[in-house]
């Protein structure tokens, strides 16, 4: 005795009328944004805001300023907590190789991206934040072994932090 086959199926109509037709809506939506010329004083201050802080180098890169809320002048010393933690870092660094290699790797990557540079000479009557952080590793992760948090909510000792500001 034979078993009944079952097979299923799918099917999908599309008619190039209806994919036209809902270009020529999408094309519409879009003209009446653009005749759209009344701007909002919210969005003229964006606007301004963008222009200001918003730059691009001659390589081509686009430099962002910080959105800052208040003066960097109230932040306050920020240097010995973010070489505490540093320190800790490290201790934790030589007790697990793997980690050392994956963090240095990272750190390595992260400066040649132009992300971060090493400075030479402190202007310390210049506000300024070191941003403590540490890193995560996961070991089965098919993507990313490791990542780096930056703590840029760590308090100063004007008990005032960078995301503060």
């Amino acid at each position: 005795m034979s078993r009944p086959n079952n097979v299923g199926a799918s099917y999908i109509l599309s008619t190039e009328e209806e994919i036209n037709l809902n270009l020529e809506r999408l094309w519409k939506l879009e003209e009446l944004d653009k005749n759209n010329k009344e701007i909002t004083p919210e969005q003229m201050e964006c606007e301004q805001n963008f222009k200001k802080n918003v730059s691009r180098e001659s390589s081509g890169r686009i430099v962002v300023k910080l959105p800052f809320k208040e003066s960097p002048s109230s932040l306050g010393q920020s240097r010995n907590t973010a070489l505490r933690r540093f320190s800790a870092q490290e201790r934790r660094l030589q007790n697990n190789l793997e980690l050392k290699s994956e963090y240095n790797n990272f750190m390595r990557d992260y400066e040649n991206l132009g992300h971060m540079s090493l400075f030479k000479n402190l202007k310390l009557d210049e506000p300024h934040y070191f941003i403590p952080h540490h890193c995560v590793l996961k070991p089965n992760s098919t993507s990313t072994k490791l990542r780096v948090v930056f703590d840029a909510s760590c308090a100063t000792s004007s008990d005032t932090s960078l995301n503060d500001i």
